[in-house]
């Protein structure tokens, strides 16, 4: 589980679907990324990263 993920989403103040929008991928894809049932590909986790600030290495 990636509770960090959901963590700095709620800091940040994104719903779900807010992020997923920004970040260009499905609400449920982002829920599966932060329950930790699928990894992020390399673009998203970049965006991701961008958007809220962190070093993607963190998911690899």
């Amino acid at each position: 589980m990636r509770k960090w993920l959901a963590d700095l989403r709620d800091e940040a103040g994104y719903s779900q679907q807010e992020l997923a929008d920004k970040v260009l991928i499905s609400r449920s894809h982002l829920s599966s990324i932060e329950v930790g049932t699928r990894d992020p590909g390399g673009r998203t986790a970049k965006r991701l990263a961008d958007e809220l600030g962190f070093d993607m290495s963190i998911f690899f």
